[in-house]
């Protein structure tokens, strides 16, 4: 197993930020961008279940450079004093780290990694701010597809008419309006605002906004145009809007992602990644794609 090296660092323009460094002990693989992983929500830079940590770790010893930082008001780290909200202060700082840490590790080349909303302030960097070459975004935007109604209300009529709990006359109604669903959403659906969670979601989530999904499409097409490189990975808990392998490049038919993507979805791990099996998977995914992809 590699050898690394770990140091807490004071970063921004008022040095506020706490974050700690994972190096590899023989330095970094040459033109490896830096991974810069976000907070997860206002948790702890650990992470859920301390993934942050491991994930940094792993990062390291197969040849990254790996930060894990507390943004402002998170964590260790304190508040700004400009009043600006969540969303902006979160793009505040990530703008000042970036700057920071370009100068510490002479780079100019970047990934950013995140969950929730972790995974939506890296996205959000990312299309400004072109030293971000790549992201992780695990549970980030995604969009509601045909295929998506087929599955959501399709398991649920196989469930309740095994259980003997609907009559022919009303799976066929439901069946109907599964069809006139399908038809509806054959596209992409444009939903702005991710409702509170299903019956059924391994666990809950806060209520979310995401952008309308043509905004996203071309902001997805004007990334890939610049050599951006991106890793999505989606878990049966965010059922509600995800719930197949292939959802996102049928949400983004009209992208031409080329080789720029990759997508994962881990159906057997919730939100937070609580069993073990699934921080490992979440690890091994991120530090493959990192490897055949960006060095």
């Amino acid at each position: 197993m590699s050898a690394i090296r770990e140091k807490a660092l004071l970063l921004g323009e008022r040095e506020s930020m706490l974050g700690i460094a994972s190096v590899p002990a023989a330095g970094a693989a040459e033109n490896a961008p830096l991974f810069l992983l976000l907070n997860a929500g206002i948790v702890h830079r650990i992470g859920p279940h301390r993934m942050t940590v491991q994930l940094a770790r792993e990062l390291a010893r197969a040849g990254f450079v790996a930060l894990r930082v507390d943004l402002s008001g998170i964590g260790d780290s304190p508040a700004r004093r400009d009043n600006l909200d969540f969303a902006a202060s979160a793009q505040a700082d990530i703008q000042e780290l970036l700057t920071h840490l370009g100068s510490l590790y002479n780079t100019r080349r970047f990934v950013l990694a995140g969950l929730c909303s972790g995974a939506d302030n890296a996205y959000q960097a990312a299309v400004v701010d072109e030293r971000i070459v790549g992201a992780v975004l695990v549970d980030g935007y995604a969009y509601r597809t045909g295929q998506y109604y087929w599955r959501h209300y399709g398991t649920r009529v196989l469930r309740a008419r095994s259980g003997g709990g609907l009559t022919r006359k009303v799976v066929k109604r439901l069946l109907i309006e599964g069809q006139r669903l399908a038809r509806r959403f054959g596209a992409a659906t444009d939903d702005k605002a991710v409702a509170s969670a299903s019956s059924d979601a391994v666990v809950p989530d806060y209520v979310r906004e995401f952008p309308p999904r043509d905004e996203v499409a071309k902001q997805l097409q004007r990334l890939v145009d610049r050599g951006f490189d991106m890793l999505w990975v989606y878990t049966g808990g965010v059922a509600r809007y995800y719930n197949y392998q292939r959802q996102f490049r049928d949400a983004f038919n009209d992208v031409n992602f080329s080789n720029a993507l990759q997508v994962t979805y881990l159906a057997n791990s919730n939100h937070t990644f609580t069993a073990l099996r699934s921080r490992q998977r979440l690890v091994e995914t991120v530090v493959a794609w990192a490897r055949t992809t960006l060095v």
